[in-house]
């Protein structure tokens, strides 16, 4: 495992989850939208290459669903898990060690994840694919490349 949203769910190392949102685009999109940016973008404008918000508790159970596992059963409210993201934080600082939860990551979740790509796909043709997509293959890569589960013949 190395630490991936996927890791920490499909392994239980989350449990149990947070909740608030966040915003992910499939790296396939992410290159093609830079692409047609440098391609068909106009000179000095910023486009911005965003997907649909989504809650955390959504996407975790679509990444249980995906890879057959009973998945996040809890979720902290944003509150306390910033309480305890700044305890993990000291804790793995005096440890040496790497947090599993952090302050940062809490933020994240937190803020308003709603991101407008109308301009991007006006005028680049930017589209996304659904999270379904993107976790079904993601999951499919770490099955077939031994990261987790038995390999896909």
């Amino acid at each position: 495992m190395d630490g991936t949203i996927f890791d920490l769910i499909i392994s239980d190392i989350m449990m149990p989850g947070i909740d608030g949102s966040f915003n992910l685009c499939d790296v396939r999109d992410l290159a093609a939208g830079t692409i047609a940016a440098a391609d068909r973008g106009r000179k000095g404008e910023c486009y911005i290459l965003g997907n649909e918000a989504v809650s955390f508790k959504e996407f975790a159970q679509m990444v249980s669903e995906e890879a057959g596992i009973a998945g996040i059963r809890h979720f902290l409210p944003l509150g306390m898990a910033s309480a305890m993201a700044k305890v993990m934080e000291r804790t793995a600082k005096a440890q040496g060690k790497k947090p599993l939860m952090t302050s940062f990551s809490i933020y994240n979740l937190a803020r308003n994840n709603e991101f407008d790509s109308s301009k991007a796909k006006e005028e680049l043709g930017y589209t996304t694919r659904s999270y379904k997509e993107t976790i079904h293959d993601e999951i499919a890569w770490l099955k077939e490349t031994g990261k987790i589960g038995k390999k896909v013949a």
